[in-house]
């Protein structure tokens, strides 16, 4: 009798572990090609490796960097059209790609060549086109504000755009392969998927890259909950929980304390980010 009772509290423990329903077709599909490991991993462009080497290189001179990008055309052309916008430009017309790099310093221009690579490889999807282009607009946004953010909160990151930047970038991956899979999940199941996924596939996207292992960690874990183990992964944070009311322009909202309180973070200093980042924001 007691046998028979130890084996029935056995099997009562076990059971909710052996009852998870099984992945949707769409989902099982989604696993295998991630595991595959090369789907959807376009290579980074050289001029961006090499970009990141002399933005980190104390002796980089400006005409070494702007002679690095004007060996890509293409890269070249959107450089100085996005140099050109109000977030770079400062409101003076920028000519050539040594301009650019001269007003916007060797990071800011190592920024702008991560930006226009990222944007290259949000197009020409068969479904799924909107969502991604909102997804990158919003990781322009939380790069602009962990770039405002870091500053404020004493943090002293070099990559603070970059980790704001490339932080999702993972979800542009996961909507490309169900783009071109075979099965079409419904908008509902494509978002849940991408939240479930897009960490593991943005990592990995970073790793081919060969970005700083804290972009990588950065990808791999911004969407665990609990004090942050590094100040990229907190920063990174604070902006994912603020980029709605920066989209927004609401300068008070209601903030949760709990969240305020894991992030180290008061209610005076992100209200302080929001403003700042709503006014660096407009000049997109």
């Amino acid at each position: 009798m007691t046998y028979e009772l130890s084996v029935n509290i056995s099997k009562s423990i076990l059971e909710p572990l052996t009852q998870l329903p099984p992945p949707s077709p769409v989902e099982a599909a989604l696993v295998q090609t991630l595991e595959g490991g090369r789907a959807a991993l376009p290579l980074l462009p050289h001029v961006a490796s090499q970009a990141l080497e002399l933005a980190n290189n104390p002796e980089s001179s400006i005409r070494e960097f702007a002679e690095l990008i004007m060996r890509d055309p293409p890269i070249a052309a959107r450089f100085i059209a996005t140099a050109n916008s109000a977030l770079f430009s400062r409101g003076q017309t920028i000519r050539s790609v040594h301009d650019a790099v001269a007003r916007i310093g060797l990071g800011g221009a190592r920024d702008l060549v991560f930006q226009v690579v990222y944007a290259s490889t949000v197009s020409g999807l068969e479904r799924f086109q909107d969502q991604v282009q909102a997804s990158f607009d919003r990781s322009v946004l939380c790069g602009v504000i962990c770039r405002v953010g870091a500053p404020l909160l004493r943090l002293n990151i070099a990559d603070a755009y970059l980790c704001g930047l490339l932080h999702d970038i993972g979800e542009s991956r996961v909507y490309r392969i169900l783009s071109e899979g075979k099965l079409v999940p419904s908008p509902e199941e494509a978002r849940a998927l991408v939240e479930k996924y897009h960490p593991r596939a943005g990592a990995e996207l970073a790793m081919r890259w060969a970005l700083p292992d804290e972009i990588v960690q950065v990808c791999r874990r911004h969407t665990e909950r609990g004090a942050p183990s590094s100040d990229q992964l907190r920063l990174v944070r604070v902006a994912d929980m603020i980029a709605p009311h920066v989209r927004e322009q609401s300068e008070s909202p209601e903030l949760a304390q709990a969240e305020l309180d894991e992030l180290g973070v008061s209610a005076d200093q992100v209200r302080t980010i929001i403003g700042r980042s709503i006014e660096a924001a407009s000049r997109l």
